[in-house]
């Protein structure tokens, strides 16, 4: 983990879908810090795409 406990690497058990380019995965992801903070205890879902989860507009989009 880094000084603020952010993962190096995420084993995520579905496809996922990554925050786009220049576009920081706390910012995309809004439940990302949460599940950080509580060291992966809380918020275990916080990749999915649920209503209120994340900003469609920071994730890549082919």
């Amino acid at each position: 983990m880094s000084d603020k406990y952010l993962p190096w690497a995420i084993n995520i058990p579905i496809q996922f879908d990554y925050p786009a380019e220049k576009q920081d995965i706390t910012q995309a992801y809004l439940n990302f810090n949460k599940w950080v903070a509580s060291r992966g205890f809380n918020n275990m879902d916080w990749y999915k795409s649920n209503n209120g989860y994340r900003d469609n507009d920071k994730i890549y989009s082919k």
